[in-house]
Formats: C-alpha cells, sequence, structure tokens
C-alpha cells in the first residue's frame, strides 16, 4: 500500500470515528457520578475523567470538531498569504518590502504564546463554541506568514518563467496573465500548504 493511500485510509477510518461519536455508549457531556477516574473497560475503553465523563466520547467529539473547523482555518490562512505573497511579487516596491518584513516579523513571534494570551482575555464563562471560533481564528491569522513566504518565492518564479514573458510579451495584461497562467500553476503550492497547515493548527489547539 502506497503512503498516499495509506493515508488517506487513515484520514477515513478517523472521520466514521468521529461522525460515529453519538453510538459510544455515553454523550459527551454526560457524567457518570458514581465513576470518576474509571479505568478503561467494556464500557468505557478508554475510562473515564475527573468527572466521570466518557474519554472515548469526548475524544471523537473533539475530533469532529478540529476536522471541520481546522481546515477552514487553513484554508482562511492560505487564501490570506496567497493574496499576501503574491501581491507583494506583481507590485514589488515598498508593498513588497512591507511584505517581506510583516512576514519575517509574525515568523519571529512566539505565536503560541500570543493565542494562549488571546484564550485568556475570554472570560471562563465563554462559550465552548465562541471559544473555538475565537481560537482557530487567531490560528488562521498568526498562522499565514509561514505559507505566505512559500507563495511569494512560487509566484516570484512563476512570474520569471518562459510562459509569463511570452504572454507579457504578446500583450496579455496583469491580471490576465496573474489568473490563466500563474494561479493555475501555483494550485499544487497552495494545496500543499493547506494540507500541511492543518495538522499545525489541530495541535496548536490541543495543546491549548
Amino acid at each position: 500500500m502506497s503512503p498516499r493511500l495509506l493515508a488517506i485510509v487513515l484520514l477515513s477510518l478517523l472521520f466514521l470515528g468521529a461522525v460515529a461519536s453519538g453510538l459510544t455508549s455515553a454523550p459527551q457531556s454526560r457524567q457518570f457520578r458514581e465513576l470518576p477516574g474509571a479505568r478503561p473497560s467494556h464500557q468505557f475503553p478508554l475510562g473515564t475523567d475527573d468527572l466521570g465523563r466518557d474519554r472515548l466520547s469526548r475524544l471523537l467529539y473533539a475530533t469532529r470538531i478540529s476536522l471541520v473547523l481546522a481546515p477552514l482555518a487553513a484554508l482562511l490562512a492560505t487564501v490570506f498569504a496567497a493574496l499576501v505573497g503574491g501581491s507583494a511579487v506583481y507590485f514589488g516596491g515598498w508593498w513588497d518590502k512591507c511584505a517581506v518584513q510583516s512576514i519575517d516579523l509574525l515568523l519571529s513571534l512566539p505565536w503560541f504564546f500570543l493565542l494562549l494570551a488571546a484564550r485568556a482575555v475570554l472570560p471562563l464563562n465563554a462559550p465552548p463554541l465562541e471559544s473555538l471560533l475565537v481560537t482557530y481564528a487567531m490560528l488562521a491569522i498568526l498562522g499565514w506568514a509561514g505559507p505566505a513566504r512559500v507563495i511569494r518565492a512560487g509566484t516570484r518564479k512563476l512570474r520569471d518563467s518562459d510562459f509569463a514573458l511570452q504572454a507579457s510579451a504578446q500583450g496579455c495584461g496583469i491580471s490576465r496573465i496573474l489568473w490563466r497562467h500563474i494561479v493555475p500553476n501555483l494550485k499544487p503550492v497552495l494545496l500543499a500548504q493547506i494540507w500541511t497547515t492543518i495538522p499545525v493548527f489541530i495541535l496548536s489547539e490541543a495543546n491549548l
């Protein structure tokens, strides 16, 4: 089995397990007050936490949330990175300089601690959905710098390629060259950035 096929199978099983979280022995929020901190058993394969909640049910429920929000945040970060990195190459000048400095600044910041600070600002009684949305929004806002650097390099290489120069010599405008020649050839880079950003966001959210 190829690594790609193996990854697809594992992700499919993980997705099916997350979707089937309602088929576990108990809902993720139900408390078995007589069984706090129970060891793994037939009823609770992963045991219970200190409040008597089924760990397996909570793990599958959290996986379902992560599999939905992390790709959305990664997509948002990659789109913003493409806008910044691509426009920096084509506009050049002070805009390119500002974009590069912004990328370097964000990459030098300990953005995990910024996430901790943002989470600490939220009230303790904040709804779980609000807390998750703020967390992944912060991940998207702070996580675009790395993909932007890669996309900027790929856009510059494509801009200086023979087919782009030939299209420019034939009178094609910048917008036509960008959407008809650059973006289609940049799709593999964009997809790679999305796929590599998703697990980073999931791990960051889990650490928080």
